[in-house]
C-alpha cells in the first residue's frame, strides 16, 4: 500500500515536471525554421523590399522590415511592420502572421508564401505592388485572414481562391481588379468578411454567394456590377454591415434585406429601379443608415428617430414627402436634402452640438443662407429657427 502511494506520488511529480518543461520550451522564442527563413528572404526580394538585416531571426526580433514613422499633421504615427511566429514544434518557430503596411513596396505578391505552411494571416496594405493575385495561395490550409488593400494589383480573382479551406476574412478593397466574381467564392462558407469595394468588377453577383451565410460584413461599393440586387442577401441573417455605394447594381431591393435584424451599418446608394415606398425598418443601435438616391417615396416614419442611429442618417435625393416636425435624435449627421419635405426644424435640433449644427456651420450638406451666419440652414422647404429668427432658404 505504501509502495503504491509512493509510485503514485512519483508519477505525479514526473508528470508535473514534464508539463513544466514543456511549458518552458513552448514559451521560449525558438529560432525560425531554416527552410522558412530562406522563404522569408525570397519573399522580401519578390516584394521589392530590402531586409534591415538579412541575418536577423524575424521570430526573435519580431520585425521583418524597418519600422517607419510618418508625420501626420502635428502627430507622428509609428507603423509597425512585423512578422509573428506564434507556433513552435519544440525545435523551431514557424511564421504565422505577416503584416506589411504603408511601406511603398513596388514588387509583386509573392507566390512563395505557400512555403510558410503555418501562415494564418497576410496583411499587405497601402503599397505600390503590380501583377495579380497568386492562385497558388489557395493551398494554404491554415490561412484565415487575407487583406490585400490599396496595393495597386490588377487582374481577376483566380477561381482557385474558392479552395481556401479556412478563410474567414477576405479584403481586396481599393485595387485595380477586374472581371467577374468567380462562382467558386461561394465555396468559402467560413467567410465572415468579404470586402471588394473600389475595383473594376463587372457582371452580376454569382448565385453561389448565397452559401456565405456566415457573412457579417459585405462591401461592394464603387464597382461596375450589373443586374438586380440578389434576393439571397436577405438570407444572410448574421450580416451586420452591408455597403453598396454606387455598385452598379439595380433595384428593386428585396424587403428581406431591409429586415435583416443584426444590421448596424447599412449603406446603399445610387441605384436605378422601380419606385418603392420607404421600407419598414426595425433596427436598434444603428451606427449609420444611408439610403441615398434609390427612387424611394412616401413619408419618413416617425419611429426612424427612435432607432438610435449614432453617426449618419442620409436619405437624400429620393422622393420623400410630408412633414418631419417630430425630429428627436442624437444622430451626429443628418442629410435630408433633395426630397419634397416640409415642416419646421425643432430648435432643439438646430442648437444641438450633438448634431454638429454649430461646429460644422451648416446642417450637414445643407445650403447656408450666408457664410457669415453659420446657424442658418435650409433643407428644401424646411425652415429652421435660431434665436427666434426664421431662416429662409436661399433663392437660387
Amino acid at each position: 500500500m505504501l509502495m503504491m502511494h509512493i509510485n503514485q506520488k512519483m508519477s505525479l511529480i514526473l508528470l508535473l515536471s514534464f508539463l513544466y518543461f514543456r511549458q518552458v520550451i513552448f514559451a521560449q522564442v525558438l529560432p525560425l525554421d531554416p527552410n522558412e527563413a530562406a522563404v522569408v528572404r525570397q519573399i522580401a526580394t519578390t516584394l521589392g523590399a530590402t531586409l534591415k538585416n538579412p541575418t536577423d531571426d524575424p521570430c526573435q526580433s519580431k520585425n521583418l522590415f524597418v519600422t517607419q514613422t510618418y508625420a501626420i499633421g502635428t502627430e507622428f504615427k509609428v507603423i509597425e511592420n512585423n512578422i509573428t511566429c506564434n507556433y513552435n514544434d519544440g525545435t523551431f518557430s514557424h511564421v504565422t502572421h505577416i503584416k506589411l503596411k504603408t511601406m511603398s513596396l513596388q514588387g509583386k505578391l509573392p507566390p512563395e508564401l505557400v512555403n510558410l505552411p503555418f501562415l494564418q494571416e497576410i496583411y499587405l496594405v497601402r503599397n505600390y505592388l503590380s501583377g495579380g493575385l497568386p492562385k497558388e495561395w489557395a493551398t494554404m490550409r491554415h490561412l484565415n485572414k487575407l487583406s490585400i488593400t490599396a496595393t495597386g494589383i490588377s487582374g481577376e480573382i483566380p477561381k482557385e481562391w474558392g479552395n481556401f479551406p479556412n478563410l474567414t476574412h477576405l479584403s481586396l478593397e481599393a485595387n485595380q481588379l477586374s472581371g467577374t466574381i468567380p462562382k467558386e467564392l461561394g465555396n468559402l462558407v467560413s467567410l465572415t468578411d468579404l470586402i471588394l469595394s473600389s475595383n473594376q468588377f463587372v457582371g452580376s453577383l454569382p448565385k453561389t454567394l448565397a452559401n456565405l451565410t456566415n457573412l457579417t460584413d459585405f462591401r461592394i461599393s464603387d464597382n461596375s456590377f450589373n443586374g438586380t440586387v440578389p434576393e439571397f442577401m436577405g438570407r444572410w441573417t448574421k450580416l451586420q454591415r452591408l455597403e453598396m455605394y454606387s455598385s452598379g447594381l439595380e433595384g428593386p431591393i428585396n424587403p428581406t434585406i431591409f429586415a435583416l435584424g443584426n444590421l448596424i451599418d447599412l449603406r446603399i446608394t445610387d441605384m436605378i429601379g422601380p419606385q418603392f415606398d420607404f421600407p419598414k425598418l426595425n433596427y436598434k443601435n444603428m451606427k449609420s443608415l444611408v439610403l441615398r438616391n434609390l427612387n424611394m417615396s412616401g413619408s419618413i416614419p416617425k419611429d426612424i428617430w427612435d432607432m438610435g442611429v449614432r453617426k449618419t442618417l442620409d436619405l437624400t435625393f429620393n422622393k420623400l414627402e410630408g412633414e418631419i416636425n417630430s425630429i428627436t435624435t442624437n444622430t451626429d449627421f443628418i442629410f435630408l436634402s433633395g426630397n419634397m419635405l416640409n415642416g419646421t426644424i425643432p430648435d432643439s435640433i438646430i442648437g444641438s452640438k450633438k448634431n454638429n449644427l454649430v461646429m460644422k456651420g451648416c446642417w450637414v450638406d445643407i445650403l447656408c443662407v450666408s457664410d457669415n451666419a453659420p446657424h442658418k440652414i435650409s433643407i428644401g422647404n424646411l425652415y429652421g429657427r435660431q434665436n427666434g429668427t426664421t431662416n429662409q432658404p436661399r433663392e437660387s
